[in-house]
């Protein structure tokens, strides 16, 4: 976890730093995930350093919030990944390609399909309405099912077992305040979270569910309301216009 806090600390605070600073601090900080031993974090670390790099120096075009936004919004894809991945690689023995994939051959075969065959087993109507908050998280190492608890290692299979049915409102609302936001350090740490979830649950510690609600907050603040009516009335109005690219705020007044 340590690993994982040195790289979003770096994503949170790239944008007030040096382009230089940035790139020496992220290549100590790959380094320090690497000694760590941190796959997931230094994966994600070496996709967000590849990605500064060609924004600072090669792409500058690419700096733009329509981009950052892109870039988020198209992260959300890997919400599929436990769901294709079961469904493709459960016979596939990866360990065959490399001992590195073991690891991930686990979460396919065992880590994600847990928590449905334990609560389909028990609770069938839990796989609708979830088991509630705290489930196969650490608060349930408090209960009489403690005995039952392993690792889901995934944010999004997690949180569907938790909520059910609710959890497609929840992702809703987290691509919304995507598509609202104008904040592109929290367009990078959306992205940078939808990647480390992959492999990671991101409730234990807290830190990270607080970072996932912080970088998704913009669904509730005044600004995506006024948006929205904003559309809402200008569509209604002029129907042919065409959609304005850039989050813009009016007055009252007009």
């Amino acid at each position: 976890m340590a690993a994982a806090m040195t790289v979003f600390l770096l994503i949170m605070l790239h944008r007030t730093l040096p382009r230089n600073i940035t790139l020496l601090l992220g290549a100590l900080a790959l380094w320090a995930t690497l000694i760590a031993t941190s796959r997931t974090a230094t994966g994600v670390l070496a996709v967000f350093l590849a990605y500064f790099f060609v924004i600072a120096y090669i792409t500058p075009a690419w700096r733009s919030v329509a981009a950052h936004r892109t870039l988020a919004t198209a992260s959300f894809a890997l919400v599929l990944v436990p769901i294709l991945s079961v469904g493709l690689l459960q016979t596939v023995d990866l360990g065959e390609f490399s001992n590195a994939l073991r690891s991930f051959q686990e979460r396919v075969e065992i880590s994600w399909q847990y928590p449905f065959s334990f609560i389909y087993g028990r609770w069938p109507e839990a796989l609708f309405f979830g088991c509630g908050v705290g489930c196969f998280t650490a608060p349930m190492k408090y209960t009489q099912l403690s005995i039952f608890l392993k690792p889901v290692d995934n944010f999004y299979v997690l949180s569907l077992i938790m909520y059910g049915w609710s959890f497609f409102i929840i992702i809703g609302a987290m691509l919304l305040s995507t598509r609202m936001s104008v904040d592109r350090v929290k367009l990078v740490l959306i992205t940078a979270l939808n990647m480390y979830s992959v492999t990671v649950e991101s409730y234990s510690p807290s830190i990270f569910t607080l970072l996932i609600g912080y970088a998704t907050s913009d669904v509730f603040c005044q600004g995506a309301r006024g948006y929205l009516a904003a559309r809402k009335k200008k569509r209604a109005l002029s129907p042919q216009l065409p959609r304005e690219p850039v989050f813009a705020m009016r007055s009252p007044a007009g």
